[in-house]
């Protein structure tokens, strides 16, 4: 079964075609008021060991049909695929990410806890609309 693993996790590394880096909330002190939040960057540092992974970001919308005339309700909905062999665990709940893939960037929000499987981890994501 370890070679059937192995092997598969081979072929996943073919798949991630990207960079990630994981955000945590590490809130900054200013005068004894811990400040910086969802609504901004501030406080946010890279985890240390989840820097510059492999990743492949899948992104799914519904059809046209589904959208206002303007296009409001069209939605992205997004799963994160990152490699097992670069990182000791999982990302955090509530993290952030920083995907790089096929020259553009992407910044998402992870609310939830990554799938574990053998080769990879899996999560569902949210595309961060003030950075889209």
């Amino acid at each position: 079964m370890t070679a059937l693993y192995a092997r598969a996790g081979r072929m996943m590394q073919q798949f991630l075609d990207g960079i990630c880096t994981v955000y945590a909330l590490q809130p900054l002190a200013q005068d004894g008021v811990l400040c910086g939040g969802f609504a901004d960057f501030a406080g946010w540092q890279p985890v240390e060991g989840q820097e510059s992974l492999p990743c492949h970001l899948a992104v799914q919308q519904n059809g046209p049909a589904a959208a206002d005339e303007d296009g409001s309700r069209v939605a992205a909905h997004c799963r994160l695929f990152l490699s097992r062999a670069e990182q000791s665990g999982a990302p955090p709940a509530g993290s952030r990410m920083r995907v790089e893939q096929q020259g553009q960037v992407f910044w998402l929000a992870c609310s939830g806890l990554a799938a574990s499987y053998p080769t990879h981890w899996e999560m569902e994501v949210k595309l961060l609309d003030e950075r889209a």
